[in-house]
């Protein structure tokens, strides 16, 4: 993974290409990534 900042939005980029990456890999970094976003909003409100 890599991240950036772009026009102030934070972005993370990930390659999910490789051999051994599976089905579970992917929803598993959906998931992550979803609960981070949850964080981040109950720290705005």
């Amino acid at each position: 993974m890599s991240s950036t900042v772009v026009d102030g939005a934070y972005i993370i980029r990930c390659a999910i290409g490789a051999t051994l990456t599976e089905r579970r890999h992917v929803i598993g970094l959906g998931r992550l990534f979803k609960s981070m976003q949850m964080l981040t909003q109950q720290k705005l409100v």
